[in-house]
């Protein structure tokens, strides 16, 4: 995730890295969107609105989401983020959608790129579990 902001020209970032869902917390907890052109955050993953990921928000609706990965600019362009949604059927998901919704009335996307601030020591501590969990999972044969 990190390579994918900081070295964008890089062969590999394009690639689909597995991370397991607390690699993915902490990498989340660790650092700051701020959104530009919204091309580079993931609509439904990153915190990017407000300081959350919409999959945070809506999580009920991120289930029913047919693209999981498009970027902001993409899912924002008419309204693809809402693809799937309309098998809604229960409360809870109306609620966490409305919510969603009125969060997203105040985005504006700019010309300038979209960017990422790390916590000062979330680089370090990243680096060294990436590898534990990258040499234990070649170990187990996963």
């Amino acid at each position: 995730m990190w390579y994918r902001w900081a070295a964008p020209d890089k062969p590999w970032t394009g690639l689909t890295i597995k991370m397991s869902k607390s690699e993915e917390e902490l990498f989340k907890t660790c650092t700051i969107i701020t959104l530009g052109n919204g091309k580079r955050s993931r609509f439904w993953k990153d915190n990017w609105l407000n300081g959350k990921a919409p999959i945070d928000i809506a999580p009920a609706c991120f289930r029913l989401a047919r693209r999981k990965n498009h970027p902001v600019a993409c899912a924002l362009q008419g309204r693809r983020w809402m693809r799937g949604l309309r098998r809604m059927n229960t409360e809870e998901q109306l609620r966490q959608f409305v919510d969603l919704w009125s969060q997203l009335q105040g985005v504006q996307l700019q010309e300038s790129e979209d960017t990422l601030m790390e916590i000062r020591i979330f680089r370090k501590i990243f680096s060294k579990i990436s590898i534990r969990c990258s040499v234990c999972r070649d170990f187990s044969g996963s």
